[in-house]
């Protein structure tokens, strides 16, 4: 593949994981892809095929595909390969600061009498200036910063030493900042959240020295809190760029990441990048903002009340469990007794995520799941982080066979094997609806979606149903925006007179013939009307 054009834009015809490229042909150091191979990983997904040589090229890139598709080695790879290769420069400039500080310390203590003078120079670490590292990567908290060093860790760890490429993570509330030149030395790759970083968005020298930043989970990034944090950092980033420019330096080159970029309404996050970085190279793969072809998913109306929806699930992993049992019966298996009761569960109940819309549905229903025999564990905001954590490794190790979860583990957690997704409180909209269903088909394995849905969320799910393979832009909206455009234009927002789905630009054509919902006539007639039908 040659090298792209500014603004290009480039998509992969996904379709299922196959006829992948090896590392090796995609510009990655010998060393690397030795490390790629030990770690089981010879080839590249589809997204990462196409974003490993844009990246090396300098461009600033956007990278759009599905979840489980393989992003964070799409960036994570290149950049940590041009850490590599920059290595050597920057350790030279490091050696010749610290020659520098040396003399300049020496200097000091002569002229004090060969003491230091105790107050201003009471250790050369608070005289030594910041080092900063070779790239930054955003992500939205420390669970995904947890992931992103042992993705990254799994790679480098098969590696002999011949990289020199360091990956750390920073985390929580940072007052000083703690890599100096002659006390702690700064990673090639930083890992940390907006809000860290943004605490020195004053240190033009330290973003200067900065060659790479990466936002990870950038629709999530851009908004929000996690937004005006962001919009600190890009603005530091835009100052250090104006001193390259003046030195005639490269100047900061960005890479963003994200399974879903919604283009709903005026702070639309598709603009909002576009206006940022227009000459950004977008990579993506064909099934972005669309359902998955290996997942099969199942919709069923359930009633308003918790309790009723938790009667519900109980059901359905009733009947796994029954299947589990009798598969097992029939392989010649022994039924688990007492002992090594959990573990016996956990290989008769498929490995199952199941979702809640708050932290006090997802605790209600755990203690109900956990008290009905199903082995279990809780992720939400209100289980102690710590707690989080060993939960999640559970479930990851197969130590149990069901998480309990809120939109917390919908995001970016890379966990293995999960066959099953339910969602007893359907998904508030579109984008976290793909996140959560997108758990069960990782790395291209077939997965399972079972969706309970009440009133509030028929239309969005008759939305859904109704685009089937097709994109799901039409129906992506903020938590209320689909119900306001549902009540505007009607339920002709999403779908044809003949109950086909109506595909994106609809509302812009039907601007143009004056249906706004709110005129009078066959073509005008919208709003209420629409509704009841």
């Amino acid at each position: 593949m040659g090298t792209p054009s500014q603004g290009e834009d480039l998509t992969a015809n996904t379709g299922t994981f196959g006829e992948n490229i090896p590392f090796a042909a995609l510009g990655l150091s010998p060393w690397l892809t030795a490390a790629l191979s030990g770690a089981g990983k010879a080839t590249s997904t589809h997204i990462q095929a196409l974003a490993l040589p844009t990246i090396l090229a300098g461009e600033n890139v956007v990278i759009g595909s599905e979840t489980g598709a393989g992003k964070t080695l799409a960036y994570l790879l290149p950049v940590m390969e041009l850490a590599h290769r920059a290595h050597a420069a920057r350790t030279a400039m490091k050696e010749k600061a610290m020659a520098y500080y040396q003399e300049r310390r020496a200097a000091l203590k002569e002229g004090a009498g060969g003491r230091e003078r105790v107050g201003e120079y009471s250790s050369l670490a608070e005289d030594y200036p910041w080092e900063a590292p070779f790239a930054i990567v955003l992500v939205p908290n420390g669970q995904l910063s947890e992931q992103v060093l042992r993705m990254a860790g799994e790679v480098l760890g098969q590696g002999e030493g011949e990289g020199n490429v360091r990956v750390e993570a920073l985390k929580g509330s940072v007052d000083v900042w703690p890599y100096r030149v002659g006390s702690r030395a700064a990673p090639d790759v930083l890992v940390c959240t907006p809000a860290t970083l943004s605490s020195f968005d004053r240190e033009v020298n330290l973003f200067g020295e900065v060659n790479i930043l990466v936002v990870d989970e950038a629709d999530m990034l851009l908004e929000g809190d996690y937004g005006r944090h962001l919009e600190r950092i890009l603005v530091a980033f835009k100052r250090a760029d104006k001193v390259h420019t003046t030195r005639s330096e490269p100047l900061t080159q960005y890479v963003l990441a994200a399974a879903t970029l919604p283009s709903y309404g005026l702070k639309s996050v598709e603009e909002l990048v576009k206006k940022r970085f227009p000459s950004a190279v977008r990579v993506h793969t064909d099934l972005m903002h669309k359902h998955h072809p290996q997942l099969t998913q199942v919709f069923v109306e359930a009633p308003e009340d918790l309790e009723g929806k938790i009667a519900m699930l109980l059901q359905v992993l009733e009947k796994l469990r029954t299947k589990g049992e009798e598969a097992r019966r029939a392989e010649g298996g022994k039924e688990g007794g007492k002992e090594g009761e959990g573990e016996a569960q956990a290989t008769i109940l498929p490995k199952t995520m199941v979702f809640l819309n708050t932290a006090t549905a997802a605790a209600r229903t755990q203690i109900a799941v956990q008290a009905a025999g199903f082995p279990s564990v809780a992720f939400h905001k209100e289980v102690r982080r710590e707690e989080r954590e060993a939960n999640l490794q559970r479930f990851r190790s197969n130590q149990v066979p069901l998480l309990v979860c809120t939109d917390l583990a919908a995001r970016g957690l890379d966990i293995p094997d999960v066959r099953q997704v339910v969602q007893v409180e359907f998904a508030p909209n579109v984008v976290q609806h793909l996140h959560r269903i997108g758990r069960a088909v990782r790395a291209g394995r077939e997965g399972r979606a079972v969706n309970f849905y009440d009133l509030g969320a028929h239309d969005l799910v008759e939305s859904l149903q109704l685009a089937q393979a097709d994109t799901l832009e039409r129906s992506f909206s903020r938590q209320r925006g689909f119900r306001k455009k549902i009540k505007k234009y009607g339920r002709d927002y999403y779908r044809l007179p003949g109950g086909a789905y109506r595909g994106p630009g609809w509302e812009e054509e039907a601007k143009g013939r004056g249906r706004k919902g709110e005129g009078g006539g066959e073509e005008g007639r919208g709003g209420k009307e629409a509704v009841e039908r």
